[in-house]
């Protein structure tokens, strides 16, 4: 049970922290693994491809993956699918952005509790910020029957940011003083609007609007660049 008086941050992983999405990463490995069939992939590089030439937008390309990878998981065991997930993350763990690895690594030296909220699947985000440090995280709870998945979600982590937040400091006794929180797209607005410190960071558009609106803090990191609007 952490203190009361503990400081908390809430990050966003997808955009936020991970310089790419651990959902489509985690798709990509279960092809390369042989637990998916390379016809998964296939089914994807239409709207890849398009989202490459700025005809659709990257949340496209990340729902047409989860679409796609609901549809080949029933039936797959866990380990399997923890294993290829585990792998994914050992390689990938450091492609992260520079302000929020250098964030978390300050709010750490203060003891700041860390929490995660995504909407990448559980599996995948547990692994994740365990790397990182992370005191707790929620992701997408995918729903297991006698050790296989069936396909269906028992929880979309992403559409239940503000409610996942609210429960944690209610449960765990924390405030909301002092707290921070950082989002990069319109769905992190559930919790950034809970937190005193919100920080866009490297938002979309609909982010970059609201930030600006409520006067948010926006960071942009490009190239070797961090700046703030």
């Amino acid at each position: 049970m952490s203190e009361p008086t503990q400081k908390i941050a809430v990050f966003d992983i997808d955009g936020t922290i991970f310089r790419s999405s651990l959902t489509l990463e985690m798709f990509r490995a279960l092809v390369d693994q042989g637990v998916f069939p390379q016809s998964a992939m296939e089914a994807t590089t239409q709207i890849h491809d398009q989202w490459r030439n700025r005809q659709r937008s990257y949340r496209d390309l990340e729902q047409g993956m989860v679409d796609e990878f609901l549809i080949h998981l029933p039936g797959k065991p866990v380990e399997l699918v923890k294993q290829a997930s585990e792998k994914m993350v050992h390689q990938l763990y450091q492609q992260v952005y520079v302000y929020t690895r250098d964030l978390i690594a300050k709010l750490k030296q203060e003891n700041v509790f860390l929490l995660a909220i995504s909407g990448s699947p559980a599996e995948v985000v547990d692994t994740f910020v365990t790397q990182w440090g992370f005191d707790h995280a929620y992701g997408t709870v995918l729903e297991v029957k006698d050790g296989v998945y069936t396909g269906n979600k028992t929880l979309e982590a992403w559409r239940e940011k503000k409610r996942l937040l609210a429960e944690f400091i209610e449960e765990r006794g924390f405030t909301l003083d002092g707290s921070i929180g950082v989002g990069d797209t319109f769905s992190d607005v559930a919790f950034l609007e809970m937190v005193e410190h919100p920080i866009a960071f490297n938002p979309n558009q609909n982010l970059y609007d609201e930030a600006k609106s409520r006067g948010w803090k926006i960071v942009v990191e490009r190239k070797d660049v961090i700046y703030q609007l």
